[in-house]
């Protein structure tokens, strides 16, 4: 099937699925974003309904963060380690969790493959195991099975970073320009054999801390950012966790050294050169291009030590009294990472009308570059934030719709919420922005 062949493409991202219901009490998990798993099944049979309404199949990607294996604790503590474990062996056991409290999800998935229209699947920070071949096949295993089919997952694709429809569409999660959560080497385990390492981002380490520190406070769901400089000052929690602590703080030291050293600036022109070179036809953009891709992720990545001490020195400086804040919204960092790829698409005549991300949660289209003909940076927010089905009811859930150019009609892409409550579609509003 070619992409000409779909009526549209659908894009949502950031469910973070863990472990869901405990099947002997019926109560979520703590650390549990994504209870909406009816809601989720609801908003694909209406797409399944639409695609055959239009007669051709509706394409379904996920822009990342489907799962959040690194908030799958152990099976018989529920606990998270202290650190990542991104192997082989640990994802395959996490997957079958997740599958297991996630049932009718994953037979959602599984019927809207069986009804013909494609999946694809983009890896996100929170969930990178999927770029493991193994896992991949587990996935398409336990979707088909959920929905009574084993062949639909003969539709489902994983893409291990960008996945692109020439003239259309460029898209990815996004974390490779967000400074703590960058890859140095993310297509290196999609490479290499099942043992092939991953090699985790500093935020990687940061959430299974964070986790940690919770886990020391009897169960507290998370530990936010402030909460943690709070925590420090509690000896009685310093005493309790300070494995935690140091554990830490060596990842943290370790990593910021490394980022503008020598050495890690030849590991990454050497990952360019040797692993790059094997995916540029998978993806489908010369290997020049996509080399000039990572360049802007690399360059992301660097900028995090001088950001640290920005922060530090910010919180140290009063705001002047009277001083009043910029009225001018600042430009989304991926919507800038966007326009730098646009330019760098355009160089060699690849350029396309619309860039999507996740990662950020926070849903917006928006032009890059003045005039109507402008290309547009697109977010799809999150499906993952049980905060907003509390606040709204039965929940409004952000996605984009992307319908190619056909008969004449140019291509036009919508941002959209499904409202569960009325079980239909509506642009977004202010209010749901907000909610977002």
């Amino acid at each position: 099937m070619t992409d000409g062949d779909v009526a549209a493409i659908i894009a949502v991202s950031d469910f973070h699925m863990t472990v869901g219901r405990d099947p002997r009490t019926g109560l979520v998990d703590r650390r549990e974003s994504f209870d909406h798993d009816a809601a989720f099944a609801r908003f694909l049979a209406a797409m399944r309904e639409q695609a055959a309404a239009d007669g051709r199949p509706w394409r379904l990607l996920i822009l990342g963060d489907l799962f959040d294996f690194l908030r799958v604790g152990d099976a018989i503590s529920g606990d998270v380690a202290d650190q990542p474990d991104n192997s082989e062996r640990a994802a395959l056991a996490k997957l079958e969790r997740i599958a297991a409290g996630h049932g009718v999800a994953f037979a959602a998935l599984g019927a809207f493959a069986a009804a013909g229209c494609p999946i694809d699947l983009v890896a996100g920070n929170h969930d990178i195991e999927l770029t493991r071949p193994a896992v991949q096949a587990r996935l398409r295993d336990l979707i088909g099975r959920a929905a009574g089919d084993t062949a639909a997952g003969r539709l489902i694709r994983v893409h291990p970073w960008i996945f692109s429809v020439p003239g259309l569409l460029y898209a990815e999660h996004g974390q490779q320009y967000h400074d703590l959560n960058s890859f140095p080497a993310l297509l290196r385990s999609s490479a290499g054999g099942p043992g092939a390492p991953i090699e985790p981002p500093l935020g990687s380490f940061w959430e299974t801390y964070r986790i940690g520190l919770a886990q020391s406070l009897a169960g507290a769901h998370e530990v936010k950012p402030r909460g943690v400089l709070r925590m420090l000052g509690r000896s009685t929690v310093v005493a309790g966790a300070a494995r935690r602590h140091l554990t830490f703080a060596g990842h943290l030291v370790r990593d910021l050294a490394g980022r503008r050293s020598r050495r890690q600036a030849a590991r990454r022109a050497a990952y360019r050169r040797q692993v790059l070179a094997d995916h540029a036809d998978a993806i489908g953009l010369p290997l020049r291009t996509l080399g000039r891709i990572d360049q802007t992720a690399e360059a992301a990545a660097r900028a995090l030590p001088g950001r640290i001490v920005r922060s530090l020195l910010g919180a140290r400086i009063p705001r002047r009294r009277g001083r009043a804040r910029s009225a001018a919204e600042p430009v989304p960092y991926l919507a800038r990472a966007a326009l730098t790829i646009h330019h760098l698409l355009q160089a060699d005549g690849l350029d396309v009308p619309y860039y999507l991300f996740g990662h950020t949660h926070r849903a917006d289209q928006r032009p890059l570059l003045g005039g109507s003909d402008s290309p547009q940076y697109l977010n799809t927010g999150s499906w993952g934030d049980a905060s907003r089905a509390a606040s709204s009811g039965a929940g409004v859930f952000p996605y984009v719709q992307i319908r190619p150019a056909s008969a004449g009609a140019p291509a036009v892409a919508s941002l959209l919420v499904w409202t569960d409550d009325e079980e239909r579609q509506r642009p977004l509003r202010a209010a749901d922005d907000a909610a977002d």
